[in-house]
C-alpha cells in the first residue's frame, strides 16, 4: 500500500483503501470522504488516477459516487500506458462508468484521437470489448472519433468489429467511412 501514498491528499488514500480493504460499500466511502477536501488528479503509479484505480479494480459503485465531484480535467488523465479511465472501463465492462464519463464531456477532439502504448484509440477499445459498447462506439464516432485510425498492428476499429463477430456494429462502421 504504501507504494500508492507519494504526496498524495486524503481523499485519495480514502479511495485507495476503498479499492484496497474488501466490505466497503458507498456509505462508507461516503461516510469518509465527506470531511475531507478534495483536490483531485493526483497520479499514482504508472500514473493512475483514483478514477483509473477504481475501474482497474471494478469497483463501478464507488467509481460512480466519486464521479460528479472530479473535475473534467481529472477525466481526461492519461496514465503512463497511454488510457484514461474511459479506456479502463471499457475493457472492464463499465458500461455505466462509460456512458457517464461521455455525459461529462471526458472526451473531446483531442483525446478521441489519443492512442494507448500500443495505437489503439478509444474507439478501437468499444469496437473489441462486448456488443453493448456499439452504442459507446456510435457516440465517439458522433463526437468525432476516426473510424479509419490504425492501430501499431495497423487494425482498424472496423478489424476489431470483426475479429468480435459484432456484424451490426462492423455494418455501422462500413457506413461511417
Amino acid at each position: 500500500m504504501s507504494a500508492y501514498f507519494t504526496n498524495i491528499d486524503p481523499i485519495h488514500k480514502t479511495a485507495t483503501l476503498c479499492v484496497q480493504v474488501d466490505g466497503w460499500d458507498v456509505a462508507t466511502f461516503r461516510q469518509r470522504s465527506l470531511c475531507l477536501d478534495p483536490v483531485h488528479g493526483t497520479k499514482y503509479v504508472q500514473g493512475d488516477t483514483v478514477l483509473h484505480l477504481l475501474c482497474r479494480k471494478r469497483l463501478e459503485e464507488f467509481a460512480l459516487d466519486l464521479l460528479p465531484s472530479l473535475r473534467l480535467e481529472t477525466l481526461k488523465q492519461i496514465n503512463e500506458e497511454g488510457e484514461t479511465a474511459l479506456w479502463i472501463a471499457l475493457t472492464k465492462g463499465l458500461s455505466e462508468i462509460v456512458l457517464a464519463l461521455l455525459d461529462k464531456g471526458a472526451y473531446d477532439e483531442t483525446l478521441l484521437t489519443q492512442t494507448n502504448r500500443h495505437g489503439q484509440t478509444a474507439l478501437h477499445y468499444a469496437c473489441m470489448y462486448h456488443t453493448m459498447y456499439g452504442e459507446v462506439a456510435r457516440r465517439l464516432l458522433d463526437l468525432g472519433a476516426d473510424v479509419n485510425a490504425k492501430a501499431e498492428d495497423l487494425s482498424t476499429p472496423l478489424d476489431c468489429a470483426l475479429c468480435d463477430y459484432e456484424p451490426y456494429l462492423a455494418d455501422y462502421l462500413i457506413s461511417r467511412r
